[in-house]
């Protein structure tokens, strides 16, 4: 492996860490600014909702959507949010070698 390839390695593993934070915690909080008000008690605090997001990555989103939606829908979203989430990383993936 030379070093342009370890280093592009690298440069991927960065963007998929990257992503996999940014990603869910920007739609957690897009989410959190449009909620109603009666779910907004629901929703975590902000140092829970950070630290969700970095320990667990797009996999809080179902966690979130289901414990503010109480139902199936909340199940729907939280899983299409989290495929939404999930594939700008898995492409990252896919071109890196």
């Amino acid at each position: 492996m030379s070093a342009l390839d370890s280093a592009r390695t690298l440069l991927a593993l960065c963007l998929q860490l990257a992503a996999n934070i940014a990603l869910p915690w920007l739609i957690v909080r897009r989410d959190v600014a449009r909620i109603r008000r009666d779910w907004l008690g629901r929703c975590w605090p902000e140092t829970t909702l950070l630290a969700s997001v970095v320990a667990f990555g797009p996999l809080c989103l179902p966690v979130h959507f289901l414990r503010t939606r109480r139902g199936p829908l909340g199940l729907v979203l939280g899983l299409v949010w989290m495929a939404a989430a999930v594939l700008p990383s898995a492409f990252v993936g896919l071109i890196a070698p």
